[in-house]
């Protein structure tokens, strides 16, 4: 970006379900110093602020990524437990009579620790503990259990108190103040309080954002979702700042996903104006410039676990559809493409689509671009779900760089 990093410094991310996409995702703004399987990702940030509103900006940096739960900042690499512990009891000493300057209110504490064995966090809790002395305080873990993001958001610990996360790496122990999370509310607001329909995949706000984010779309870029549903990606791309446009052969769902933009544009304070919807078959439209985001068809929403050969007769109808699509698309101004494609877990085995697509996507000059491990494709998917999604980026080949 060009615009001068307002958030200087080291930080840590805490990673959410996948994270080769997570980092991928950050990749734009974010320079990897030390990569952790167990934790996710230490990073130098260099972003900006992306929107004019009264939040802190690592809060408004965290806000638009799908897979980052929670931002933290470093305060110092510290050699030994013992310094990493006086590292923590000065910061809550400095800033506790910022947030209660008249006393006498229980800190709020939450403590996180990676690389460094499981029962280490017991010993940090106690060492603070009684250095804090007489200093009003209170821990909020489960147990001596790591934070997670949603008992950080609903303790309300960053109001209240703070979190501390170390990390051992082989230059010591890194020790992070907790500087943001996500709001669990809005996308809880942006997923469950909108209306869906149970013939189709829901797909959930924080993968939309992820997709979105790999689009890597400039400001005042499109973005296109041919099988809008219920218009996800659509309100996703609007509170993102985003136009969009989105279309699906559905009339009833076209209906429903403008009354989720109706009802979304009034909770995140996006344009109406900024988005449009109309009923269209993918694969016979015209397309305007931009770029496309899009769950895709993932076939029939099987309410048990399919056999083999239900999933290969969707499987051969997603393939199908692909393949008209990317005719379609030869003449249109979409040059990238991120997508879901459908996996399915059956009692049986697994049955991918992906091969069969990237070939189709060749032939009408669409390339994988690669994630940031090397892989063409990743797989996001809930635990014991029926149907995955596998994630693709795609570039149109004259258009990839160098």
């Amino acid at each position: 970006m060009a615009s001068p990093s307002s958030l200087p410094g080291t930080y840590l991310a805490v990673l959410g379900r996948n994270a080769v996409l997570s980092r991928t995702e950050l990749s734009r703004s974010a320079r990897e110093l030390w990569t952790d399987d167990e934790i996710s990702l230490l990073t130098d940030l260099q972003v900006e602020n992306p929107r004019s509103l009264p939040k802190a900006p690592a809060q408004l940096f965290l806000d638009r990524l799908g897979g980052t739960q929670r931002l933290a900042v470093q305060l110092q690499v510290a050699a030994t437990v013992e310094q990493s512990v006086s590292v923590i009891v000065d910061h809550i000493a400095l800033h506790y009579p910022e947030l209660f300057p008249q006393g006498d209110h229980k800190y709020l504490l939450g403590l996180s620790s990676y690389g460094m064995g499981k029962s280490l966090n017991k010993k940090y809790m106690q060492s603070i503990t009684h250095a804090l002395g007489e200093l009003p305080h209170k821990w909020v873990n489960e147990g001596t259990q790591n934070m997670t993001s949603g008992r950080y958001f609903h303790e309300k610990v960053g109001h209240k108190g703070a979190e501390y996360i170390v990390h051992q790496t082989t230059e010591g122990i890194g020790v992070y103040h907790t500087v943001a999370n996500q709001n669990l509310r809005n996308y809880t607001l942006r997923d469950r309080h909108k209306e869906g329909d149970s013939t189709m995949g829901m797909l959930p706000p924080k993968l939309a954002q992820i997709l979105i984010n790999l689009a890597q779309p400039a400001p005042g870029t499109t973005i296109v979702d041919p099988f809008c549903g219920s218009g996800t990606v659509n309100t996703e791309a609007a509170i993102m700042g985003y136009p969009t446009l989105g279309s699906d052969q559905s009339k009833e769902h076209i209906k429903m996903a403008q009354r989720n933009w109706n009802f979304l544009s009034e909770k995140f304070r996006f344009s109406t104006d900024s988005g449009r919807f109309t009923i269209a078959d993918a694969t016979e439209r015209d397309y305007p410039q931009g770029v496309m985001v899009t769950e895709g068809w993932l076939g029939q929403n099987f309410t048990s676990r399919p056999s083999k050969d239900a999933a290969a007769r969707e499987a051969e109808q997603v393939v199908a559809l692909w393949q008209r699509l990317f005719l379609t698309l030869e003449k249109a101004p979409i040059d990238r493409i991120v997508c879901c494609w459908p996996v399915w877990y059956c009692r049986d085995g697994a049955v991918k689509v992906d091969k069969k697509i990237l070939a189709l996507a060749k032939r009408s000059h669409y390339t994988p671009v690669a994630f940031c491990d090397g892989s063409l494709g990743q797989v996001y998917a809930r635990e014991g779900a029926y149907v995955g999604r596998w994630v693709q980026v795609l570039q149109r080949a004259q258009d990839l760089p160098g």
